[in-house]
């Protein structure tokens, strides 16, 4: 199944390295890497 794995590098919740293990392990995965978004701007809110 396709995955899109969504990374911000201002990420400070979740280490890069932990979203290219992800995608490295996933048979269709593609990585998309972000900026200024952090962890949770990414889903669109701050809780």
């Amino acid at each position: 199944m396709p995955t899109l794995v969504i990374y911000d590098k201002g990420n400070v919740d979740v280490h890069y390295s932990a979203a290219h293990k992800i995608v490295d392990n996933l048979d269709n995965g593609w990585l998309l890497i972000t900026e200024q978004l952090g962890h949770r701007k990414v889903f669109g809110t701050q809780k």
